[in-house]
């Protein structure tokens, strides 16, 4: 009797927009303690304060990023009126539009981190975040400080005019308390900032996904990790 074999895949599906937040809390976190540790001292800014405080722009952005297009791409990957606990509280109206404009308008490649946010809010109905106001300005700022980190370019900076990221974002966080000039970047770049960012993408996130009316916990997973 022929003997009969059955070969099957596994799937599985990964999100890592809990993971860039904890990455970027658990770098402010680090990054305030070099600083503290550093303030009697004259070896100005080490790369490890950066890093960490690179770290914490870069990971919460990453963290907003993803965390709306996981929404988007879970809404499109679920097929109508078939229940998924993760946009559980979109309504299937919603979910359509969504679906439709996620996957055949291919809006991801074509608009901003916070143009998204805002398309989210426009298909369940509801009112769309004031640019001018928080936590969109905030998050806005935030974002635009990371896209100048990414894609720095040296600039020559007279020290007594101020950066426009000075303008923007000085007495929003406590500026690094390490000796150096100008404000941007070394002012700019310690553990207030760090902190901020982190504060700054949980604001903008939790407004949204309350907004949204969705009933999973989209940071749940952190409970799992510890603390930062």
């Amino acid at each position: 009797m022929p003997q009969i074999s059955f070969t099957g895949g596994v799937a599985s599906r990964h999100y890592l927009a809990t993971q860039h937040l904890w990455t970027a809390q658990h770098a402010a976190r680090l990054c305030g303690e070099v600083e503290l540790s550093l303030l009697d001292s004259d070896s100005g800014y080490p790369a490890e304060h950066r890093a960490h405080a690179l770290t914490a722009v870069l990971s919460s952005v990453a963290f907003l990023e993803c965390l709306v297009n996981q929404v988007f791409q879970d809404v499109a990957d679920t097929a109508p009126d078939t229940a998924n606990s993760r946009i559980d509280g979109i309504s299937e109206a919603a979910q359509d539009t969504m679906r439709v404009l996620w996957t055949e308008a291919k809006l991801d490649g074509k608009l901003s981190v916070l143009d998204k946010y805002q398309l989210a809010l426009t298909c369940i109905g509801k009112p769309r975040f004031a640019s001018g106001r928080d936590p969109f300005q905030s998050g806005d700022l935030l974002i635009k400080l990371r896209n100048t980190l990414v894609h720095f370019k040296p600039e020559w900076h007279d020290h007594a005019n101020e950066h426009k990221f000075e303008k923007q974002l000085k007495g929003r966080f406590v500026d690094c308390q390490l000796p150096g000039d100008p404000w941007f970047p070394n002012k700019c770049l310690g553990a207030g900032c760090a902190s901020w960012a982190c504060d700054t993408a949980v604001a903008l996130a939790d407004d949204w996904w309350n907004q949204l009316g969705l009933s999973f916990d989209c940071r749940a997973d952190l409970q799992n990790w510890g603390s930062p």
